[in-house]
């Protein structure tokens, strides 16, 4: 028995709820340390000076007494723990804020995405989305008898051939279009912004047009302007002009014709490889009639191949120059009918207290909508943090 089991043992020895053997080794022990046997003969004067202190009666009240004291203490806690709405408003205050504010910008980006998905074409002229069928092949024959100038169709070459003798170009094409309605303090300046922007860049305007318009709020400027650009500084060009004023629209459109590109461009090719073989019968024919059909085809093949390299040169020309279509009218002031001919101190202060109010009112129309148009997200919030306050609430008692 080590001292641990006899510091445990000693209450029991005292009261002889031990077993003979138990109190074996209970006195064993006790003889042999001396700790111990200190520890005993303490516990058994404990014992002896408890039985002969006299016993005091509780007070007649003790019970109500300590009824009324438990009862004060748990008012005391659950004072404590009654809820801090100051500390909770101003964590829902700063959902809020923060839920606003989130809204708010993702109102503006999601705006200006659903404009560029809702986009429209904008070509200069109407293009064919599937190129037209490989012009017919020249005759088998040019007469019944002269079987040596026949032309066989294995001569003519296929896509896949086309493409691996002359390296058809594999760069995808696309053409990209955008049309744009701005509204600016300054025509003159924007469209000067505009035109130096483009020089810079490697475009240039292709048309542009200036009017005036007359209100009963006096004269102000319109205009449209048709600027080409090169497709790699397309995006940059189109965020570079929305900076200049308000948008009113954004329309934007891709058109891939890759598809498109490589089937006239075969077809180019084989038309040329016709021409080609035409030319070789030609020279071996003997007969008028077979040289006059002959000649008559080869004049067919070759408009035909102009045609489609003129197709093709268009293409070209749309894919590596973007179009932007711009429409710009200055802004005109919902307050200026108050201004005067001899603008003064009263008149400027005027203009600016009329300024501020239209401000303040579009400010609260803004937070009221988007107040409500987040209702649904703010009551969630707001039940999330009471289910966090219940479970932090009974986790806490």
């Amino acid at each position: 028995m080590n001292c641990n089991e006899f510091n445990e043992k000693i209450s029991l020895y005292i009261d002889n709820q031990l077993n003979d053997m138990q109190k074996k080794e209970f006195e064993q022990h006790l003889n042999s340390c001396d700790k111990c046997k200190n520890d005993y003969k303490q516990m058994v004067q404990i014992l002896e000076f408890a039985r002969d202190c006299e016993q005091e009666e509780l007070p007649s009240n003790y019970k109500a007494t300590l009824r009324e004291k438990l009862e004060e203490c748990q008012r005391n806690n659950v004072k404590k723990k009654r809820i801090n709405w100051k500390k909770y408003s101003a964590i829902a205050a700063g959902l809020l804020v923060i839920v606003t504010s989130v809204s708010l910008l993702s109102s503006s980006d999601m705006k200006q995405y659903d404009e560029a998905e809702n986009k429209s074409s904008y070509e200069y002229g109407t293009m064919d989305s599937n190129a037209n069928q490989a012009a017919d092949e020249a005759p088998k024959s040019i007469a019944p008898n002269t079987k040596k100038f026949e032309i066989s169709p294995n001569s003519v070459a296929t896509n896949d051939s086309i493409q691996e003798k002359y390296g058809l170009e594999k760069r995808r094409k696309v053409i990209e279009n955008a049309n744009l309605s701005l509204e600016v303090d300054n025509f003159d300046k924007t469209t000067s912004d505009i035109v130096i922007y483009v020089e810079k860049s490697g475009g240039f305007i292709e048309s542009s047009n200036e009017q005036i318009r007359t209100t009963s709020r006096g004269k102000t400027k319109y205009g449209d302007m048709v600027i080409r650009i090169p497709s790699d500084q397309f995006r940059h060009t189109l965020t570079y002009i929305k900076t200049l004023g308000q948008i009113n629209g954004s329309e934007s459109a891709t058109n891939d014709i890759t598809g498109s590109y490589m089937d006239v461009d075969s077809e180019v090719k084989n038309l040329k490889i016709q021409e080609e073989r035409l030319r070789e019968v030609l020279k071996k024919a003997e007969k008028v009639e077979d040289i006059l059909k002959i000649e008559d085809e080869l004049k067919r093949i070759r408009t035909e191949i102009n045609q489609k390299i003129g197709r093709l040169k268009n293409w070209d020309d749309l894919v590596d120059l973007s179009t932007i279509y711009i429409n710009i009218e200055q802004r005109q002031y919902s307050d200026e009918y108050i201004k005067p001919e001899n603008d003064n101190m009263w008149s400027k202060a005027k203009r600016g207290f009329v300024q501020n109010i239209n401000k303040i009112i579009v400010a609260l129309q803004n937070i009221i909508i988007v107040v409500i148009s987040n209702l649904p997200t703010i009551i969630v919030i707001m039940i999330l943090i009471l289910i966090i306050y219940l479970i932090y609430k009974k986790f806490r008692k």
